[in-house]
């Protein structure tokens, strides 16, 4: 296939095309010249679409003329083609002829994802208008609200937008049949964002008995939560994702996510099946002297930001079916330290030394209301998958304290990220109770640029492998060496330019067979030449039971033994404790151009020399 027959403006040579070989995979299986290339693949798409986009008024209107390639083509492939298009291109297509409103109606897959954006852009409110001639604003829609003078001209265009988008899905969802549906809502709204949520619930509420997942972005938390406490329950809801959007032009009014609201304790669940959440903002579970918050009895994957020690407690109580918990520390206000304090698990006022002015305990009046201690360590034991992220030192101590201790099974795979260095009470606490039973270990440090992966099998004696790419924080790596058990490791993939670390790893790796260097660049200092400088009589030692040592990286094609990629880790163990990358001088020289094509072929940087400083 030629890139000018998809390119072609003629409707009538675009659809033989389709007929000819888009029967069965319309866009999905397009042929291309090279197979290996994607982009190529992803250009032919965006043209054929933008072809059908354009022309598709006159090939449906011409599709009953017997002459006419597109009569050729089948209803199924037609509906393969629209899923391509925009929503709103869909419901144009619809509205052609009483002949494709008919075949759209019939296809319910169609109409299963709904992506709905009240703040689209100027363009798109033209267009919808053109669907819509009757949306200008009536007073109904907007009495009793009021908003800034410097907002009105915006809010009023919005506004028309938001109206015309939400009377498109009112058309649309009907159109899904008895078929479960995916809702996509993005409320970047300004002012009136509470209305328009009670707007959009009106109507999604009667199909809500369908709704699958939903996703929500939204600038204001008021307008997600608004949207779910007037639709709720959602009897069929397994997946919720919020997405918050910090727009520059406007203050941040409220930043939690509120479920406060949502059930009451004689009322059916709101949330009765649902299985993953994903809040990105911290989520406040209760307010001041709120007596109850609602469980969700079936959650068993949740990412969550959480600003403090309540309200991670609060998530463990109320989610007891947790496996795959994520947590996003944030920083508590007013006080960070206030917020992350140790956790509440029964402690008799006179002995917790953490009261405040009062001499009351922050939780301690609360904690019938908030979390029972129990449920809190049964569901943190029974979590499989740990990611715990944005840890500061405020933090550290509470988290350890919640997801260690005795009574809790360990973990299969934690994960841990610091945006500082880590104490070394709470790097300690972490390996003793995760280390010996765990399965996947990960440590980011995100202002250093340093992390540390780490894999034991469990003890059914299966190999271990052990990944460290990393280039700083030499005192955070020597305390890890200090808690890893490093006996059964077999195979390393490591760092090319961590001599230090290197060294010392192996060292405490009797049974090391497979390494792995990983090589940043081209000029990496590890590069092999015929000039490298190493004494063979220094492969003795720890380095003698490895038996398969290799790059990998943009030099992972040259050629390198085992004895020189060991003689050159020997030769840079004597660098002085400390000494960063730099202290290895690496000196390239520009190859001279030859006239043969084998020489302007091969023109690039080579390493002449390298020298290790002893």
């Amino acid at each position: 296939m030629s890139t000018a027959v998809i390119l072609a403006p003629s409707v009538e040579l675009l659809m033989g095309q389709l007929v000819g070989e888009f029967t069965t995979t319309a866009f999905s299986a397009m042929a291309l010249p090279d197979a290996d290339a994607p982009s190529i693949l992803q250009e032919y798409k965006d043209a054929a679409r933008l072809c059908l986009d354009r022309s598709l008024a006159v090939a449906l209107r011409t599709r009953n003329i017997a002459a006419s390639q597109q009569s050729l083509l089948p209803q199924e492939v037609w509906c393969l083609v629209w899923q391509e298009l925009p929503l709103f291109q869909r419901v144009r297509v619809t509205h052609v002829c009483h002949f494709w409103r008919t075949v759209g109606l019939a296809s319910h897959q169609l109409w299963r994802n709904v992506d709905i954006c009240p703040a689209a852009a100027a363009s798109d409110a033209r267009s919808e208008a053109e669907f819509y001639p009757n949306s200008d604003l009536e007073d109904d829609y907007v009495e009793g609200h009021t908003f800034p003078l410097n907002q009105a001209q915006s809010n009023v265009a919005t506004m028309t937008t938001v109206r015309t988008s939400i009377q498109m899905l009112e058309e649309i969802l009907p159109r899904s049949g008895s078929l479960k549906f995916h809702l996509v809502i993005q409320a970047r709204m300004d002012g009136y964002g509470d209305y328009s949520s009670r707007h959009l619930a009106r109507i999604v509420k009667p199909h809500v008995e369908r709704l699958s997942s939903l996703h929500i972005a939204f600038s204001d938390t008021d307008c997600a939560t608004v949207f779910l406490q007037e639709v709720q329950p959602f009897p069929a809801l397994r997946v919720l994702t919020t997405e918050f959007v910090k727009e520059n032009h406007r203050p941040l009014h409220n930043s939690k996510f509120n479920l406060k609201n949502f059930g009451r304790r004689d009322e059916e669940d709101a949330f009765p099946v649902l299985e993953t959440l994903v809040l990105d903002t911290p989520l406040a579970w209760l307010a001041k002297n709120d007596s109850y918050c609602h469980n969700l009895p079936t959650l068993r994957s949740a990412t969550v930001a959480v600003s403090g020690t309540t309200g991670l407690m609060s998530l463990l109580h109320h989610c007891q079916a947790l496996k795959t918990l994520h947590v996003l520390a944030a920083a508590g206000e007013p006080d960070p330290a206030a917020s992350w304090h140790p956790p509440y698990f029964g402690i008799s006022p006179e002995d917790n030394p953490h009261r405040d002015r009062r001499g009351y305990y922050n939780e301690e009046r609360s904690t019938n209301k908030l979390y029972s201690g129990d449920i809190v360590r049964r569901t943190a034991s029974q979590i499989r998958n740990l990611n715990i992220s944005g840890i500061t030192p405020a933090a550290e101590s509470a988290l350890f304290a919640v997801f260690t201790g005795p009574g809790l099974s360990l973990c299969r795979k934690v994960a841990v990220g610091y945006v500082d260095e880590p104490g070394s009470a709470g790097l300690a606490a972490l390996f003793e109770a995760w280390s010996p039973a765990r399965v996947h270990f990960s440590y980011t440090n995100t202002g250093a640029t340093f992390n540390v992966t780490a894999w034991d099998a469990p003890a059914d004696g299966r190999r271990k492998r052990l990944s460290v790419p990393c280039h700083a924080a030499y005192d955070t790596l020597a305390r890890i060496w200090e808690h890893l058990s490093l006996d059964a490791i077999t195979e390393m993939t490591v760092d090319a330019v961590l001599w230090m670390f290197i060294t010392h790893g192996m060292a405490h790796m009797p049974h090391l067979a497979s390494v792995t260097l990983l090589v940043r660049s081209a000029k990496s200092p590890v590069i092999p030449s015929s000039r490298v400088y190493f004494d063979p009589a220094r492969t003795d030692g720890p380095f003698a039971p490895i038996k398969a040592m290799q790059l990998d990286g943009p030099s992972s094609g040259l050629p390198m033994s085992v004895e020189t990629v060991v003689a050159i880790i020997c030769s840079a163990s004597t660098t002085p404790r400390g000494a960063r990358n730099s202290a290895l001088e690496t000196r390239y020289t520009r190859r001279k151009r030859e006239p043969t094509e084998q020489r302007r072929q091969n023109d690039d940087y080579s390493l002449t020399e390298t020298v290790f400083p002893l």
